[in-house]
């Protein structure tokens, strides 16, 4: 009896283990057959929300462009345009060309008027913005433009060439060179002719361009180490103003004769270049920042050798301008008055007028710069880390014209019907501003046009 019963135990356990092995198999196949699938929702499955344990990935998000040409708008005073992506721009260049503004700037964007990383360049007819290009690619460096007969040629550099490009009015590549790279160029125009000046580690090169942009190089060069081309300027001779760590050198140039150092200005950094007219001769001044403040020195159109100089003691910053006859330089609040020969006439306290802008920033305060702008007389633009402002100096007073959250401020002029030129103001700005809501990233490059009447001196 007991033996009969411990069989029929053991017949119960083996009928359990071959329905567990069934029942295990069935599901194995059923497994099988939808691997690779995604399962169904099941209710209480997972985290008991009814969904799967699989997280889908984020959608892709298509990038935004904008829709070209788009008009400038009216705020306030000022008519006023931008140009930029969803990252920062840099604002590089500009020119005019063809009755239309053309404007160079860098982009990390790949949305909106920037469609991907680079150099671009912006086309305004008017305030209208036209179009944007790409000139060049992101691993290039900016090094300038020029105006030359048939466009407007674009340098750029990379580790190790030099790219000439030629554009039209419309931005389109007419022609296309390059050469062995150099670390500073400047360019000079004269008629017909255009020379590329270039410096390397140790000389000073001449580069002479056709329209075609053929590149033949000069087979004179200049000993110099580590030169920084600023300046080429037309005197008696091409004459370039050269910074390097000696101090400031002039440097003539002549197509049969060749390179010669004129004269040196030691122990000092370039600050600016103030053209002046003295008698038949083309002077100009430079000041240079020394260890004692802001140096002037006067150069002699005809011998490109100083003749005269004047120290602004502990200046950190000036403004050359011109006025009549006279050379003014403006350093915090106190106005130089010197003849054409950069002998001082006076000197006199400044007074600040607000007028219809406050005062962007403490004139007084650190991190002040006072900085010309080339061609004109009475304006100049005082600036520090994130604000600048364009101001008027009348002769008595400096009243500001125009004030902006940004950086990178560029006084630029075109053409009017009777011989007139409007300002504008190009900038790096930011959405801090009551004109720039139109902002598409942390700083696009803006194009202000002022009023006539804001630039316009008071009676």
């Amino acid at each position: 009896m007991q033996r009969q019963k411990t069989i029929a135990k053991w017949l119960a356990i083996i009928l359990l283990l071959t329905l567990t092995v069934a029942i295990y198999l069935a599901l194995n196949a059923v497994l099988n057959k939808n691997k690779g699938t995604t399962p169904p929702d099941i209710a209480g499955a997972g985290d008991g929300g009814g969904t799967s344990d699989i997280i889908p990935p984020p959608p892709v998000k298509e990038p935004v462009y904008s829709s070209l040409p788009r008009q400038g708008e009216t705020v306030g005073e000022l008519t006023v345009s931008h140009v930029g992506g969803d990252c920062a721009e840099a604002l590089l260049d500009s020119a005019y060309y063809e009755g239309k503004r053309l404007v160079i700037l860098s982009s990390e964007s790949e949305q909106y008027d920037v469609r991907s990383k680079g150099i671009h360049m912006a086309l305004f007819d008017g305030h209208k913005l036209r179009d944007v290009c790409k000139i060049a690619e992101e691993d290039e460096v900016y090094v300038g433009q020029g105006l030359v007969q048939n466009g407007l040629l674009i340098i750029t550099k990379t580790a190790d060439s030099t790219k000439l490009r030629l554009y039209d009015g419309e931005c389109r590549l007419i022609a296309e060179n390059s050469c062995e790279g150099y670390s500073s160029y400047t360019l000079f125009r004269s008629g017909t002719s255009v020379t590329l000046f270039a410096a390397n580690a140790d000389k000073l090169v001449a580069l002479n361009i056709t329209r075609s942009l053929e590149i033949a190089r000069k087979n004179f060069l200049h000993s110099i180490e580590n030169a920084e081309l600023l300046y080429a300027i037309s005197l008696t001779r091409t004459t370039l103003v050269v910074q390097n760590q000696s101090g400031i050198k002039i440097i003539s140039y002549d197509e049969n004769e060749g390179f010669c150092c004129e004269s040196e200005l030691l122990n000092c950094r370039f600050v600016q270049l103030l053209p002046s007219i003295s008698g038949a001769s083309r002077n100009f001044v430079i000041a240079a920042e020394s260890g004692e403040g802001i140096q002037l020195i006067s150069i002699d159109g005809a011998t490109a050798k100083p003749d005269c100089s004047f120290l602004i003691e502990g200046a950190a910053s000036v403004a050359l301008l011109t006025r009549g006859n006279n050379i003014i330089a403006i350093s915090g609040q106190t106005a130089y008055k010197f003849c054409s020969h950069l002998e001082l006439q006076d000197s006199y306290a400044i007074t600040l007028d607000k007028g219809n802008y406050d005062m962007p920033f403490d004139v007084n305060g650190d991190g002040i710069i006072y900085s010309a702008v080339n061609g004109e007389n009475e304006l100049f633009i005082l600036k520090n880390e994130t604000k600048f402002a364009l101001m008027r100096f009348d002769g008595e007073s400096v009243l500001p014209v125009f004030a902006a959250a940004g950086t990178n401020p560029v006084l630029v002029r075109e053409p009017l019907e009777g011989g007139e030129r409007r300002v504008s103001m190009l900038f790096e700005g930011t959405a801090a501003n009551d004109f720039s809501y139109m902002c598409f990233g942390a700083a696009d490059v803006f194009y202000a046009t002022l009023s006539s009447e804001l630039t316009m001196p008071s009676n």
